[in-house]
């Protein structure tokens, strides 16, 4: 079964030249007006209206703005509104109504990462392995959750107060023995740098001590508790 809808051409609106597709960078001032010759309107005195929608039936996202009347289209899209939205405009002569469709494309604007959770100060021991590793969380990039080509890669620029230079970093990983004499304050500042080379640092110390001289909790103090 299907059907066949017979209009009155006199009376019709039609699709005279369909709306291209538009795209706007993440970020931008978006503005567009539907074009006064997309559709054809037979009936002379009559003004046509809009409205527009989603291609699911959903409203417009929260950043796009329209007007009915004038067929403006206004917003500002930020980094989560990063992709396709496909709108379904609907004019209106109150004799008829037609539709066309078109998509608007929210592409991405490179955004620098930035820290996230804080390295607190390290300690290490003189002649034992040192082994610290910096957590996914530490610096967060928001072009991580719109662009799947997206990475952070890490570099560290590392000063000694005293003693050689035992620590080691690869593959976001710092590793070492210090020597004995080697005790005293590690500076370490980490750069994280997205495909963009937008970049963002962290400072924090590696205190290394003599395992032979230093004092250590050896049995910690119990919770107490009194009524």
């Amino acid at each position: 079964t299907f059907t066949i809808t017979v209009s009155d051409p006199n009376t019709s609106l039609s699709v005279v030249n369909a709306i291209v597709d538009e795209s706007i960078a993440q970020d931008g001032t978006y503005g567009f007006t539907i074009p006064g010759s997309t559709f054809g309107n037979p009936v002379d005195g009559s003004t046509i209206t809009y409205s527009a929608l989603q291609s699911n039936g959903q409203p417009l996202p929260d950043w796009l703005l329209f007007n009915g009347a004038t067929g403006h289209f206004s917003g500002t899209p930020l980094n989560a509104d990063v992709g396709v939205v496909t709108i379904v405009v609907t004019a209106d002569n109150e004799t008829s109504s037609i539709t066309d469709t078109f998509n608007l494309t929210v592409t991405n604007v490179n955004d620098a990462p930035t820290e996230a959770n804080i390295i607190t100060g390290q300690t290490a021991s003189s002649t034992i392995d040192y082994s610290f590793e910096i957590q996914p969380d530490t610096f967060s990039d928001i072009d991580l959750a719109v662009d799947s080509t997206e990475a952070l890669t890490y570099t560290a620029a590392i000063s000694y107060e005293s003693g050689s230079n035992w620590l080691g970093f690869s593959d976001g990983v710092f590793s070492g023995t210090p020597a004995s004499g080697d005790e005293g304050v590690v500076t370490v500042i980490l750069t994280a740098t997205d495909q963009g080379s937008e970049t963002a640092t962290m400072t924090f110390t590696i205190t290394v001590s003599d395992p032979n001289t230093s004092l250590s909790v050896v049995n910690a103090i119990v919770d107490e508790s009194i009524a």
